[in-house]
C-alpha cells in the first residue's frame, strides 16, 4: 500500500516513519504537512515551509502541501520573514479544514495513495477524530506508536539516533529557556512534573534534523525566541 506520512516535522513523526519503514506492507512515499498559508509556516509549530522541504528531501519523501488561511488573513502564501502567527491566527473553522483536507486527499488519490501515517501515542479524542475526518475520504490510517509508552519511546527516538530541536513550548507549563534547546535526555528530565515525556498534550513541539534514513542533516542556525500568547517559539533558519 502507498502511504505517506503525516508530519509536522517533529519526533513522533519521525518515529513512526521510522516504525512504519519496517513494515513490508506499507510503501511510504511522501509526507503531508499542514501550512498557514500567510506565513509560510508549518500551522502551530511555526517552522519555516524551507525546513520541511529539507527535512522531507533528506528522508527520500516527496512533500505534499497543506494550506489553510490563517483567521484574519487569507492571502495566497509568499515566501515570508514574518514571525509565527498567533495559536488564534492558525486556528480555522472545521469545516475550512476539512474542505481543504478533501482536495488534499484527492490529490494523494491522484497519485496512487491510499494510506496515511500518524505518530499519536495516546489521546483517543485525537484520534477518533481523524478515523471520522477521513472516515468518506477513502484512506486507510495507521497508527504504527498508538498506546506505547513514552518512556520507552524517547529512548527508542534516541538509541535510533534521531537528533530534533524544540520548536515552540507552552508558556503556561514551560519557560522561555525550554524553547530552541536540543531535545536531549537531559532536557526530558529536567521537564517539570506533569508535563509528557513527549509533550503529547501540546506542551512543547519539535524540528527533527537527522537521524537513521536521512541522506543528510537539515543544516539550521538558531535565531530568536518570540511569544505569541501562550507559547513561546523559536525561529530555525535554513542553514
Amino acid at each position: 500500500m502507498n502511504v505517506v506520512l503525516c508530519s509536522s516535522g517533529g519526533k513522533d513523526s519521525a518515529l513512526a516513519w521510522h516504525v512504519a519503514r519496517a513494515d513490508a506492507s506499507l510503501n511510504i512515499v511522501g509526507q503531508l504537512t499542514t501550512f498557514t498559508a500567510a506565513y509560510d509556516r508549518v500551522t502551530m509549530h511555526g517552522v519555516r515551509r524551507e525546513l520541511l522541504r529539507r527535512q522531507a528531501q533528506a528522508m527520500g519523501l516527496k512533500l505534499y502541501e497543506m494550506f489553510l488561511p490563517s483567521v484574519d488573513d487569507a492571502q495566497p502564501h509568499t515566501e515570508s520573514n514574518q514571525t509565527p502567527p498567533s495559536p488564534s491566527q492558525a486556528l480555522v473553522s472545521n469545516d475550512v479544514y476539512e474542505a481543504t483536507l478533501a482536495e488534499t486527499c484527492r490529490t494523494l488519490q491522484a497519485d496512487g495513495i491510499q494510506g496515511l501515517i500518524f505518530g499519536d501515542l495516546h489521546l483517543q479524542d485525537v484520534r477518533d477524530y481523524r478515523e471520522q475526518a477521513y472516515a468518506n475520504l477513502g484512506m486507510t490510517l495507521h497508527f504504527p506508536l498508538w498506546g506505547r509508552d513514552p518512556v520507552a519511546l524517547m529512548e527508542e527516538f534516541w538509541q535510533a539516533g534521531f537528533a530534533a530541536r524544540t520548536v515552540c513550548v507552552d508558556g503556561r507549563k514551560l519557560g522561555q529557556e525550554l524553547c530552541g534547546q536540543p531535545l536531549s535526555r537531559e532536557y526530558v528530565a529536567n521537564l517539570p512534573e506533569g508535563v509528557d515525556i513527549c509533550g503529547e498534550n501540546g506542551e512543547f513541539h519539535s524540528f527533527v534534523f537527522d537521524g537513521p534514513g536521512f541522506a543528510q542533516p537539515v543544516t539550521h542556525t538558531v535565531g530568536e525566541t518570540v511569544w505569541r500568547e501562550p507559547f513561546w517559539y523559536c525561529e530555525l533558519l535554513p542553514g
